[in-house]
């Protein structure tokens, strides 16, 4: 989220950053060197936990994986604190609409539930921009047919739109 504190104090939500959600880490990597620094303001404040996102994500990843690991592309903290493989767009392929990739053993695994940090318009150069480079071929189909969920799904970031974000919680 984009906060902004008001002149007379008061801290209102700006936006969400749904689209592309790579804000999770600043945060959580902030409150643990604040942590560090001054145990004492926890001690003494009650400052809500947020140590355990990782493990919150890893279930929202696996209670809406239909088979398959689940990976995150291109975010390394969120990899390490959620347990799964991070993975980049060379490592992945899409065969008979499902989505691989390539394990450290040389193996295909099967992927059920992706958590991405890339824009809508790169992710599958098939279905968005033919140009990108960065995007897997295919892996629109395999989350068309059900084979893959797409934890940021493809289309949210209408919801980071100022213009849109009084009906975000309404939404919810």
């Amino acid at each position: 989220i984009d906060l902004v504190q008001a002149k007379d104090g008061t801290w209102y939500v700006l936006e969400d950053n749904l689209r592309i959600p790579s804000g999770a880490s600043y945060p959580l990597i902030a409150r643990k060197l604040a942590r560090r620094a001054s145990p004492e303001t926890f001690k003494n404040n009650s400052v809500d936990r947020n140590d355990d996102y990782g493990l919150l994500l890893r279930e929202a990843m696996e209670s809406v994986n239909p088979g398959g690991r689940c990976v995150i592309m291109t975010h390394a903290y969120l990899a390490e604190m959620t347990g799964c493989p991070l993975v980049m767009h060379n490592d992945l392929f899409v065969q008979d609409n499902k989505l691989y990739f390539k394990s450290r053993s040389g193996s295909p695994q099967l992927v059920g539930a992706l958590y991405r940090r890339i824009s809508d318009d790169y992710l599958d150069p098939l279905t968005f921009k033919p140009e990108s480079l960065i995007g897997v071929p295919g892996i629109m189909n395999a989350y068309r047919a059900g084979n893959l969920a797409i934890i940021n799904a493809p289309g949210n970031g209408v919801a980071d739109d100022k213009g849109i974000y009084y009906f975000v919680p309404k939404m919810i």
